[in-house]
């Protein structure tokens, strides 16, 4: 800070000169300015001294978070989620001091004791979008950390009423499949079943080839957590066993209708 005041002062910068340095890139005649501030920590990188002096600059008194702040970064979480450069950009804060602040206007709003239905079909849904992004990429099948799979910390952001340890606790504890937590099944294996369930041309439960289903996982496992899922169907336990991978598809999977598509 005291380089980048003397820099100011050299350059006769004025009041407006601390806000034009941590801009810098904006201003062509301040291009190579930290070149020279640079200097008094010769031991530290420019873009490490930048980044940090940015961050330094918008902790002024002139920059405190305003109640009107506070609620903008409400309303923007609330319709667009957590694009944290978006925000700060529009508020002309740090990206990293705007996460914090939510963070902390988030705990203020977080519940506490028994969950509300809305908040248990929230959280199933945003776990489910996450684990379907996920069931296509390459991982280590016999990581038996499965919770380390999941962005807790993003969807107790979207969630918005729990923190991201209540968020995995209530998952597994309530919503994800007992054999998750034994090591036999994962959470994203459900939309893997269900994908082949749907590539296959068994009419009927009897016609499955449970065994060639998922190669990771013997059939028996395979039958076991379709007994599960048919058992939390309700009403269309019933079924025929064709309308069940329907049912099942639009509930856990209704972003992999590309995948399922043949290649023409």
């Amino acid at each position: 800070m005291e380089a980048i005041r003397d820099f100011t002062e050299m350059k006769q910068l004025g009041e407006k000169g601390l806000e034009m340095i941590r801009s810098a890139r904006k201003h062509k005649e301040l291009r190579r300015c930290w070149d020279v501030i640079g200097k008094s920590l010769p031991h530290r990188p420019h873009n490490a001294i930048y980044s940090r002096a940015r961050t330094l600059l918008t902790r002024s008194d002139e920059r405190k978070w305003t109640q009107e702040e506070k609620e903008y970064i409400r309303r923007f979480v609330g319709k667009n989620g957590t694009e944290w450069k978006t925000l700060a950009h529009e508020l002309g804060k740090c990206p990293i001091h705007v996460k914090d602040t939510w963070r902390r206007i988030k705990s203020e709003n977080l519940k506490k004791g028994s969950w509300a239905q809305d908040e248990y079909q929230k959280l199933f849904d945003l776990v489910n979008l996450d684990l379907r992004m996920k069931a296509h990429q390459s991982k280590n099948l016999d990581n038996r950390k499965l919770r380390d799979n999941i962005s807790w910390e993003a969807i107790s952001d979207k969630l918005t009423t729990r923190n991201h340890k209540n968020c995995c606790r209530k998952w597994y504890d309530t919503l994800a499949s007992p054999m998750v937590r034994k090591g036999i099944w994962a959470d994203v294996d459900d939309y893997l079943l269900v994908e082949a369930l749907q590539k296959d041309d068994a009419v009927c439960v009897e016609d499955v080839d449970w065994d060639s289903l998922l190669d990771h996982r013997s059939g028996e496992v395979c039958r076991q957590r379709w007994n599960q899922m048919v058992r939390g169907l309700g009403g269309h336990r019933e079924k025929p066993f064709i309308e069940q991978v329907d049912v099942l598809s639009r509930r856990y999977c209704p972003e992999m209708i590309e995948y399922r598509k043949p290649e023409e």
